[in-house]
């Protein structure tokens, strides 16, 4: 593979869905079947006055004129298939709307002005023997307003990154951030791999969340989902009338479908996938959720790949203890909103909570004292 073959391979996201270049913003999409595909949305009037033209290898591109789009603006793909007429969220789309809403939003995520320098710094120069103590939680679950309503990113920020330093931890894992129609699945049935969940805030509010956690000197490791995606037919399910990105076959596991890795563009789908959330949102880690089949034919050269550009980001193999855990909550006999804080009002409650938190720190002692 020539470097940049090997460029585009790891960096998909970066010429495929939606990009401002100059005056006008370029919509790419893959669709090798496809016998026309329509750019629509909030700026057409979902018509079909902006046919997209094919080019080498099945992607299909429309240019449109920066002055007639808004950031915000709704837009979807029409394919045609023969006698079918599909309506596609972008599957490379940075950005949700909401939950309930199907359609691709057209956003910017490559502007925003971080402020984690000396962390990054910090990453790239400290030991790889560095004790890690990872905190793994739900995002959406871990707390909750007293009316039952989703933290926002910055309010999760505000609350966990000293909780999580005074329980002695070195990190946060979050499972699944990506937008998914059903939060109830913890976040394992995911419809778009690249835009992170509207419920808590937008692609940007989830960039501050990262920073303050780095600001508080806590990491970040996000879980990705390399082996299924849902078949709502929104998504990628039969993206260009026929199985595309996933095998000609289904699987009995929420809804799910299991992607076809044996495709390059597929591969390249998922690898360009981990690339993207270290390159554009910093993440200090990636946790591979893979079958079995997965782990011999993509996991290998995922890892490899993000090695290579990003030296200093963990694939971490530790165990994690998860959210409620260190206060005693048994989430295998029952699933609740949050985390049940009520429990510390009970005495042995605390004294578990106390007891993790004074191992953790034990271990980070201990661990610090050896190297030196």
């Amino acid at each position: 593979m020539s470097s940049a073959n090997k460029a585009f391979f790891e960096t998909a996201y970066e010429y495929l869905g939606v990009h401002r270049e100059d005056a006008s913003y370029i919509f790419r999409v893959w669709a090798p079947r496809a016998d026309a595909v329509y750019l629509i949305g909030d700026f057409n009037g979902w018509n079909e006055s902006d046919p997209m033209t094919r080019l080498e290898g099945g992607i299909w591109e429309r240019s449109v004129c920066a002055a007639n789009i808004s950031e915000g603006d709704l837009y979807k793909y029409k394919i045609k298939n023969g006698s079918k007429d599909l309506y596609k969220a972008d599957p490379y789309s940075f950005c949700s709307k909401d939950a309930e809403e199907t359609a691709s939003v057209v956003a910017d995520v490559f502007g925003y002005e971080w402020r984690d320098k000396g962390w990054l710094e910090y990453r790239r120069n400290s030991s790889e023997n560095k004790p890690i103590n990872i905190y793994k939680i739900h995002a959406t679950s871990w707390n909750r307003h007293d009316n039952g309503t989703v933290y926002s990113w910055r309010e999760l920020a505000i609350e966990l990154a000293p909780y999580v330093k005074q329980m002695g931890y070195t990190h946060i894992e979050l499972m699944p951030i990506m937008e998914q129609a059903d939060d109830g699945l913890f976040g394992y049935s995911v419809d778009s791999f690249y835009a992170p969940s509207a419920r808590m805030g937008s692609p940007y509010d989830f960039m501050g969340f990262i920073d303050s956690m780095h600001e508080a000197g806590v990491g970040v490791i996000l879980d990705l989902i390399l082996s299924r995606f849902t078949k709502n037919a929104h998504s990628l399910a039969e993206f260009d009338g026929q199985p595309l990105y996933e095998k000609d076959c289904e699987v009995n596991l929420n809804g799910t479908r299991i992607f076809d890795i044996g495709r390059n563009e597929v591969k390249s789908f998922l690898i360009s996938n981990a690339h993207f959330w270290i390159d554009v949102y910093h993440a200090d880690g990636i946790r591979l959720d893979i079958d079995f089949e997965a782990e011999t034919d993509i996991s290998h050269d995922l890892r490899s790949s993000v090695k290579e550009r990003f030296p200093d980001v963990l694939f971490p193999q530790k165990k994690a203890l998860f959210m409620g855990s260190e206060i005693g909550q048994h989430w295998e006999k029952e699933r609740t909103p949050s985390v049940k804080w009520h429990l510390l009002d009970c005495e042995s409650n605390r004294k578990l909570q106390y007891c993790v938190a004074e191992h953790n720190h034990l271990y980070l002692k201990g661990s610090t004292c050896l190297r030196s």
